[in-house]
């Protein structure tokens, strides 16, 4: 995740990284980076799930990371 600027690598995230809170993003971060299989489909309308991976949700949960695991943006 750090490798792509999503996050700095400061104190606040690594306590945060280590909460359930942080398992859905962890997962749809895995997701993004595992190659597809020929056997995947991908459902194009589909719009069931929150876009968590979205920058200006990341800007967000960045600030909300901060003030509630250490350091203050």
């Amino acid at each position: 995740m750090f490798e792509s600027a999503w996050f700095g690598q400061g104190e606040a995230f690594w306590a945060w990284i280590e909460t359930p809170d942080a398992l859905p993003y962890i997962t749809d971060f895995a997701k993004l980076m595992t190659r597809p299989r020929a056997s995947d489909t991908f459902d194009f309308f589909a719009d069931d799930e929150p876009d968590r991976l979205h920058p200006d949700h990341l800007d967000a949960l960045r600030i909300e990371i901060e003030r509630n695991h250490g350091q203050c943006a």
